[in-house]
């Protein structure tokens, strides 16, 4: 279901180190589903906003590694409860953390939001979006630190712990 990517990508952003095969000893049910959070997020910076994004080769490598069938991924609703405190978990551990609107007016300063031509209205932290779905060239400066997490009409920007603004 997910785009296909080479067994070099998936061997380097899907493989278990110790630490988070740890986090997984817990899990009664959604283990599979909880560790393709945590390397989705650390693979692209955000969560999976569904199945269908997760590469099928990247769910049978880290299947083959915690000893499931790569079925049970089919079982695992992003959406549910058990996924939203699965990402909160995921946070804690990675250290990533919802954006705050402080954060998006550094990560976004005004100069760059008036070339891109959004509406005012909404806040930096929707209008990379805004400009997006408008045409727009214009997208949040690369290597920041700030990740952007599933798409609605304002996103969600993650923090790394490795870099914060200011």
């Amino acid at each position: 279901m997910g785009r296909d990517i080479s067994l070099d990508e998936v061997i380097e952003h899907f493989t278990l180190d110790g630490d988070e095969k740890e986090l997984l000893r817990n899990k009664a049910g959604g283990r599979l589903g909880f560790a393709m959070m945590l390397k989705y997020l650390l693979w692209r910076g955000r969560f999976p906003r569904g199945r269908h994004e997760i590469p099928d080769d990247a769910i049978a490598h880290v299947a083959r590694q915690i000893g499931v069938s790569a079925g049970d991924m089919g079982f695992y609703d992003v959406a549910s409860r058990q996924a939203r405190n699965h990402r909160a978990e995921i946070r804690g551990h990675t250290a990533f953390r919802v954006c705050t609107v402080a954060d998006a007016d550094k990560l976004w300063p005004a100069e760059l939001l008036a070339t891109a031509g959004p509406s005012t209205t909404c806040g930096p932290s929707c209008c990379s979006a805004t400009a997006r779905r408008n045409g727009s060239s214009h997208r949040p400066p690369t290597g920041s630190g700030g990740l952007l997490s599933p798409g609605s009409a304002k996103p969600t920007v993650y923090w790394s712990k490795w870099w914060s603004p200011g």
